[in-house]
């Protein structure tokens, strides 16, 4: 299986050799990414609401939602991406 240096925490871009490899590799790293920022998505949901400071308590839903909502607009713009690659493709 091919393995990608892609990971959770590179949340900008896949590195750069691995959108300009073979195409079969190029899918394999857009998945991956589509998959991490999923999972990451899921994982900031589950981040704590609230947390108890010494004197006051900390409200975090705010910031929780924000970064859902980003994790979710660059997985967005990398499904949009690929879909314009490909019809763009398919079209020449």
């Amino acid at each position: 299986m091919l393995r990608c240096s892609c990971t959770i925490f590179e949340l900008v871009s896949c590195p750069l050799m691995c959108f300009m490899a073979t195409p079969h590799v190029k899918y394999f790293c857009t998945k991956q990414k589509i998959t991490s920022y999923t999972e990451l998505k899921g994982e900031m949901s589950l981040l704590r609401v609230t947390i108890p400071l010494s004197l006051f308590c900390l409200n975090c839903l705010d910031l929780n939602n924000d970064l859902c909502t980003r994790a979710q607009k660059l997985r967005d713009r990398l499904v949009q991406f690929e879909v314009d690659e490909n019809r763009d493709l398919n079209r020449g």
